[in-house]
């Protein structure tokens, strides 16, 4: 029969013959041998295309056990016939219908992450290219390599725009052949603003190498940098989120975050030669102003005192004025909260008040433990 069936085995057998080992083997048919699990209460075996079973032995750890004593104690306990995969398959649809969650590919719907994802390698070969893909280049077809890059990129950035920017058009009456120029308007923009991405890329790769003596080469920072990639892809973010691109930005930033650990908010604003070393654990709010030259480590939080709904108009994260260092693990809280130039930030302290420009703020006990403690 085509039925498929899931057999239980009876825990008792096992019971009878003082089977205590956690793996056993059957032999069923054609030699067909199935290694399975027993459980607290029984043994199962799943998805067995057979309604009628002939054991021909069964053996525990290698030791066999004669059918006669299979046929006084029967081990099979009952059949419970199992859905077919077109069931299983109709069962995933109806879910589909019953709680959403389901982005077709028609214009009126998302974007697509993995063609946003896709886009973002384009323009990461674009800004430094050849680090990142193991296509030949040289001088000779650097021109073409770069037209198809950025042909490819306007055509599949102004799809995925149009499709975020709809939704806004369709809310404030927007025409929609108003919306698609619109969506090529911006990327367009994007592209002209490529070699400002590119110096201020160039820029923050340079901080990487005067900040980190473990850094040998713009080369290997380029190349193997997580700070530098994080900061890139928020740079072509926040270039869109400025620009009224809604989801595409959040997308880009998520993506790179699941990648390096380092989750920069498309909203913040940052300035010149950025450095963020190691990065794992880095937080950097929605309303975060950071200037230039401005270095942090691993763990480092810039937030919000209060994640009421509210206050989503408001600046919630704080004010990082220039050539300011923060150190691991500090959490630096509040919308009002400046930390002044050139001040440096130490390790795990929590600061949610303003600093004065130039100061050093440290983790210090309130109680000393004496010597003999």
């Amino acid at each position: 029969h085509d039925t498929k069936h899931k057999i239980i085995v009876k825990a008792e057998f096992f019971k009878r013959f003082n089977i205590t080992h956690k793996y056993v083997r059957f032999t069923i048919y054609c030699d067909l041998f199935f290694s399975v699990l027993l459980e607290e209460n029984s043994l199962k075996f799943c998805n067995l295309p057979y309604s009628k079973f002939s054991f021909l032995h069964f053996s525990v750890c290698g030791t066999f056990i004669p059918s006669v004593l299979l046929q006084k104690y029967p081990i099979i306990g009952y059949y419970q016939p199992m859905k077919t995969i077109d069931n299983l398959i109709d069962d995933i649809l109806d879910s589909y219908q019953n709680y959403g969650g389901i982005n077709f590919s028609e214009a009126e719907n998302f974007p697509n992450r993995q063609t946003v994802q896709d886009i973002l390698r384009d323009f990461q070969n674009i800004v430094f290219p050849g680090f990142n893909t193991a296509v030949k280049l040289d001088r000779e077809n650097l021109k073409y390599t770069t037209g198809i890059r950025v042909n490819r990129l306007v055509s599949n950035l102004t799809a995925e725009t149009q499709k975020a920017l709809l939704y806004i058009c369709k809310t404030e009456n927007i025409g929609e052949r108003n919306c698609f120029g619109l969506a090529e308007k911006t990327v367009l923009s994007l592209v002209e603003y490529i070699p400002e991405i590119r110096r201020l890329a160039r820029l923050d790769a340079e901080a990487a190498l005067q900040n980190d003596p473990a850094a040998n080469s713009i080369e290997e920072v380029i190349l193997s940098y997580p700070g530098l990639q994080a900061i890139l892809v928020y740079r072509i973010a926040h270039f869109l989120h400025k620009n009224g691109v809604p989801i595409i930005p959040r997308i880009m930033t998520e993506y790179i975050h699941g990648r390096t650990g380092i989750d920069i908010n498309p909203g913040a604003t940052i300035g010149e030669s950025f450095h963020i070393d190691h990065g794992t654990g880095v937080v950097i709010g929605e309303t975060c102003v950071i200037g230039d030259r401005v270095k942090i480590f691993q763990g480092v939080t810039l937030g919000a005192l209060s994640v009421k709904k509210e206050l989503q108009a408001k600046k919630r994260h704080p004010t990082i004025e220039d050539d300011v260092t923060i150190y691991p693990g500090a959490t630096i809280l509040g919308g009002n909260t400046v930390i002044g130039k050139g001040s440096i930030i130490g390790g795990n302290v929590w600061i949610i008040s303003s600093v004065p420009p130039y100061s050093k703020v440290k983790y210090q006990l309130a109680d000393k433990p004496s010597d003999e403690e």
